[in-house]
């Protein structure tokens, strides 16, 4: 399979991204797509993923921050209403 051999850049995150989707159809043909494009373009398929994951926990950290903002915002108003 010679997909994204050109110019792999274009397509490994949205494959990365669809690698990951809950339709067992399109997770399965990203994961042989990336499979195919490790071949010829291992280093960036290997850091598009790491990314991916460090996206991913930078979200969920974030989040994670606003949630206990918010939370604090309201304890502050209850205590003085």
């Amino acid at each position: 399979m010679d997909i994204g051999k050109a110019h792999p850049q274009a397509l490994v995150y949205p494959l990365t991204v669809a690698a990951k989707s809950n339709t067992p159809a399109r997770k399965t043909a990203a994961s042989k797509v990336l499979k195919s494009m490790c071949e010829h373009s291992n280093m960036l398929v290997q850091q598009a993923l790491l990314v991916k994951i460090s996206v991913s926990l930078h979200c969920f950290s974030s989040i994670f921050r606003a949630q206990q903002a918010v939370h604090f915002d309201v304890q502050m108003y209850l205590r003085f209403c």
